[in-house]
């Protein structure tokens, strides 16, 4: 019998060993990915286990169509149940090859986090067509049993791989039959003994590979997420250095009272110097009109929210406002703080990539977010909250801001923070439950008039 007969082809050998590299790593990493969250790289590995999926899932076809153009070699003798059972696996290997990735591009297509897919970063693979005319509840369903489905497929390919190399195995140790000449190149003809060593290497690399990606990709949730360039904790509130007083105006009536004492040579002056003494003395009282200030050293104003039990921030770099404000005329004070929702920034490219989409800030109908407040109250000290409306993808919600504010002459400085509920601006909503409802805002600025 020819060689042609007794192996199978070495196009058909390539694609063989490709796949099961590729396989045995995209099982690990698949695996990894329960440990991740978003704020430790789950849309970094994510992306990276679409990419093989979806490699698989062509490299598979590919296989598939050359198996059918190009028959395999002759089965070798064996018992009818045997036969049946070895076809049965490999019917069962391409299911999973090709069914694995489908399910996965399934649940990514019917995903409510419309992240576009790049294979490898570079190339874009569009969701299937079908799903995007689908009712948002036939989505959800849908989604549901896909992730069953591309779940349950890894465990049937862990069982079906196992069976494969256990095939394989009892065909060189148990019956003396050098299989794996079949399928490895330049193999035709392998003596059973090192066939069997072979075999069992294989296995042990795939295993190994495995557990590593695995490991790799679960051991991404040890490093922190990369903090937006201000690197501002959101959990505690922020200060700006106090601004430096002007001493110039401070100093002026000092100087004058100093010459008015040594000029005075009559009880009626000294008594005059002494009344003006003691009206400098007195502490000046606040404004009781309110003025405009004008934001002269602003921050990005940082936001954090709590996904899978991790904390992930980010800030908005794009915000102005407009502050009128008075301490003894807070009937008179108001803020209006309008931000750019398309500057928010975590340091993660896939997140960022996220928060404008639909799910999240929607920024296509309503790009920009408002506060506004008319309602400014004293806390005692220099304490405040200003109790306003949040607008936010078109809906208004009542949101209280808590700040400090250090005023010096004609120069201010405030930090603050407030708590925002993103469920009710509709913020991922719906198969987001593993983020927490509140959302942190820290602010920090100062100010001149």
């Amino acid at each position: 019998m020819s060689d042609r007969q007794q192996r199978y082809s070495a196009i058909a050998i390539l694609l063989h060993w490709i796949i099961a590299a590729l396989l045995a790593f995209e099982l690990g990493l698949g695996r990894g990915l329960e440990h991740l969250t978003l704020a430790t790289g789950l849309f970094d590995v994510t992306q990276l286990h679409k990419s093989i999926g979806i490699t698989i899932l062509l490299l598979s076809i590919a296989r598939l169509g050359w198996r059918l153009l190009n028959p395999p070699p002759a089965p070798l003798p064996d018992s009818a149940l045997n036969h049946v059972l070895a076809k049965t696996v490999h019917i069962g290997l391409y299911a999973f090859m090709i069914g694995a990735p489908l399910s996965g591009w399934l649940m990514v297509s019917t995903s409510k986090l419309d992240i576009d897919t790049l294979l490898f970063s570079t190339i874009p693979w569009p969701d299937i067509p079908w799903v995007g005319g689908l009712e948002a509840s036939a989505k959800e369903a849908l989604n549901g049993a896909a992730e069953w489905v591309h779940g349950a497929l890894g465990w049937v390919g862990v069982a079906l791989f196992a069976l494969h190399v256990v095939g394989a195995l009892r065909h060189h140790l148990l019956r003396g039959e050098p299989l794996l000449g079949r399928i490895l190149p330049g193999a035709f003809g392998l003596r059973p003994n090192r066939g069997a060593m072979v075999i069992g290497l294989f296995a042990l690399a795939s295993v190994s590979l495995t557990l590593w990606a695995q490991n790799w990709g679960g051991g991404k949730a040890e490093t922190p997420a990369p903090l937006a360039a201000e690197d501002m904790p959101a959990t505690q509130t922020l200060k700006l250095n106090e601004l430096q007083a002007d001493a110039v105006e401070d100093e002026e009536p000092e100087a004058t009272e100093a010459t008015e004492d040594a000029e005075e040579e009559d009880d009626a002056a000294e008594d005059e110097a002494e009344d003006n003494a003691e009206q400098e003395e007195e502490p000046e009282e606040p404004a009781t009109t309110a003025y405009d200030w004008r934001v002269t050293n602003k921050q990005p104003i940082g936001f954090a929210f709590v996904w899978n039990g991790e904390t992930v921030r980010g800030s908005f770099s794009d915000w102005n406002a407009t502050i009128r404000f008075g301490e003894q005329a807070l009937d008179q004070s108001n803020i209006d703080v309008s931000i750019g929702l398309a500057s928010a920034r975590t340091g993660n490219a896939q997140v960022d990539e996220a928060l404008p989409g639909a799910d999240f800030f929607a920024i296509a109908a309503n790009p920009r977010a408002r506060f506004r407040s008319n309602d400014i109250r004293s806390l005692g000290g220099n304490r405040y909250e200003a109790r306003g409306n949040l607008s936010l993808r078109g809906s208004s919600q009542p949101v209280t801001l808590r700040f400090t504010l250090d005023i010096d002459g004609t120069t201010a400085s405030a930090n603050g923070n407030a708590s925002v509920n993103r469920a009710a601006f509709g913020i991922a909503n719906g198969s987001y439950g593993d983020i927490a409802d509140a959302v942190q805002v820290d602010f920090n600025f100062s100010a001149s008039r």
